[in-house]
């Protein structure tokens, strides 16, 4: 066998195996994103105080997670999925992108089908380590969409589309950060509430991430616009 002839077969099979591997590494995985949306409703007052949160202010973030997660409940009225892989969030134009991403047995995406009888819910619970400002630090993040009517789901199968929020009736998010001192030592908690506006699949604008808030985005477009027309009568 000559040797360009034994280079040949080398190169195709490694290539066969870089194929497969690719192919495997498709099927065995599959990772959706979603983008969100809301508003600030209420602040601990020391904590906002301290970051400059306040009611009314915006958020957008994103969580990410592998579909073909497994149910690890058995109840086919009950879905908790551990396949919650990063999330971010960008709250009043400070951004919080936790260093320690989503591992622990509290992390992960909950689909509850007929819930106590009362209620469909679709939660995520995310902590991680964020940044600190001012000596808060970022802990959690949770979302919560409940149906008290039950029509949402009808099984407990984990969502990789979001689900409509108008179904919901009740649509939160909550922040969780904790305050420590210069020796590490925790004085206190505090979060922050708001209201979930959107849950999609389509990803944000960088112009909203960047403002941190639609509204300044739309006031600053509405600002250049009379500066536009007030030079042009100059």
């Amino acid at each position: 066998m000559s040797y360009h002839m034994l280079f040949r077969m080398i190169v195709g099979v490694a290539c066969a195996l870089l194929w497969t591997g690719v192919r495997v590494l498709s099927v065995g995985a599959a990772p959706v994103t979603f983008y969100f949306t809301g508003e600030i409703s209420t602040v601990t007052a020391t904590l906002g105080t301290a970051r400059g949160f306040s009611p009314g202010h915006t958020f957008v973030g994103t969580y990410t997670f592998d579909t073909t997660t497994s149910d690890v409940v058995p109840s086919p009225s009950t879905g908790v999925y551990r396949g919650l892989t990063s999330f971010s969030v960008n709250m009043a134009g400070q951004a919080i992108v936790p260093s320690q991403q989503p591992i622990g047995l509290s992390d992960g995406i909950f689909v509850f089908n007929n819930e106590g009888a009362i209620q469909d819910r679709y939660s995520l619970s995310a902590f991680g380590t964020g940044p600190e400002v001012a000596g808060w630090q970022f802990r959690q993040m949770r979302i919560d969409v409940i149906d008290p009517s039950q029509s949402v789901f009808s099984n407990d199968t984990l969502p990789s589309t979001p689900p409509s929020l108008s179904a919901f009736a009740q649509r939160s998010a909550s922040f969780a950060f904790t305050n420590r001192d210069a020796l590490g030592n925790i004085l206190g908690f505090g979060s922050v509430e708001g209201k979930l506006t959107s849950l999609s699949l389509v990803p944000i604008p960088p112009a909203l991430l960047l403002f941190g808030t639609g509204v300044t985005l739309l006031a600053a477009l509405r600002a250049a616009g009379r500066r536009g027309r007030g030079h042009a009568h100059h």
